[in-house]
Formats: C-alpha cells, sequence, structure tokens
C-alpha cells in the first residue's frame, strides 16, 4: 500500500513538473480558422497582401512560464487558416534581447540541442528541428544597423508550402507588373 502511495505522489509531482515547465500554449493548431482566437486577442494586423492576416501577441501571453521578456508570437494566417507561428527577438540598438540568449535557450529546451560553436553569443545560422508533423526553424542573422535578427518559425510541411507558393505567386506577379511599367 505505501509503494502505491510514494507512486502516486511520484506520478502526480511528474505531472505537475511537466505542466509548469511547459512550453507555450499557442492555442491554434495548423489550419484553424482566425476566428477561433480573434476575441481573445483582437483583430490582425493589416499586411502588405489581404490573403496574410499576422496578429502579434506578447510571447509571455502564451508562454508565461518562459520568462520570454522582450519576445513577440506571431500568428500567421494564410486565408484566415494558421499557417506559421513566429516567435521574434525585439532587439534595441544594443541587441538586448538576443544578448540574453532567451530564444537560444528556449529552442534548446523546447526542441532540442545544436551546435553553436564555440560561443553562443556569437552564432549565426540557422537549425531545423522535424518534430512529428510539423517543424521549427531556429535562425539568427545579422541584420540592418547591425541589429541581431533573431526568431523561431513553427510550421508543418502543409502550410509551409502554402506560404511559399503564395509568396513566389506574389513575386512573380510584382516581376511581372515591373516588367509591363518599364516597357511603357
Amino acid at each position: 500500500m505505501n509503494l502505491l502511495k510514494n507512486l502516486f505522489y511520484v506520478i502526480l509531482f511528474t505531472i505537475f513538473t511537466f505542466t509548469a515547465n511547459a512550453a507555450c500554449k499557442f492555442d491554434l493548431n495548423f489550419g484553424d480558422d482566425f476566428s477561433k482566437i480573434e476575441n481573445k486577442y483582437g483583430p490582425a494586423l493589416p499586411a502588405m497582401f489581404p490573403e496574410i492576416q499576422i496578429l502579434p501577441v506578447q510571447a509571455i501571453e502564451i508562454c508565461p512560464n518562459e520568462k520570454l521578456n522582450d519576445i513577440a508570437a506571431e500568428y500567421r494566417f494564410l486565408n484566415s487558416k494558421l499557417a506559421s507561428i513566429n516567435l521574434v527577438a525585439l532587439n534595441d540598438e544594443n541587441n538586448s534581447a538576443s544578448n540574453k540568449l532567451t530564444l537560444m535557450k528556449y529552442v534548446k529546451r523546447n526542441y532540442g540541442q545544436f551546435d553553436t560553436g564555440q560561443s553562443e553569443e556569437n552564432f549565426r545560422g540557422y537549425h531545423v528541428f522535424e518534430k512529428g508533423s510539423y517543424f521549427v526553424v531556429y535562425q539568427k542573422t545579422d541584420g540592418e544597423n547591425n541589429i541581431i535578427f533573431e526568431e523561431i518559425y513553427i510550421s508543418n510541411n502543409k502550410y509551409d508550402k502554402l506560404l511559399g507558393e503564395f509568396y513566389n505567386s506574389k513575386e512573380e506577379e510584382q516581376s511581372e507588373d515591373i516588367k509591363k511599367n518599364n516597357e511603357n
């Protein structure tokens, strides 16, 4: 009887520990409609194309136990269906968010370790994690005005392909428009 009681406490402790330290709870699955979270977070921001909706949320709202200060979460919808989620470091001119290694530590803790070379701070590049039906891309690069661009991109094969096809078609349309304008 005592063994069963101890086993119960161990299981309860394990469940509580994993729940308290769980990764972000994004509220949606890929393909879910925007309307499912519109009331919770408000309207999406206007995007360059009407087919795209971007809903920014402070990461601490959806990841309260992860200490993701200075990180934004962006839900990206294609034709009102969730196509990707990005977690983006909100860097200032001193790259404060990236210098804290917040996103890098988050991705290593939740998706797996990867080689950053001799210095995590100086790492530039990307790493892809395949997780069942979805994948995660961690990226850290130098951007304009020496501001580091650091993000985690989360999607699945279906919606990543749809996003890629959509953006490629828009680039082709713009290229054709430029070509026509130059001919005139």
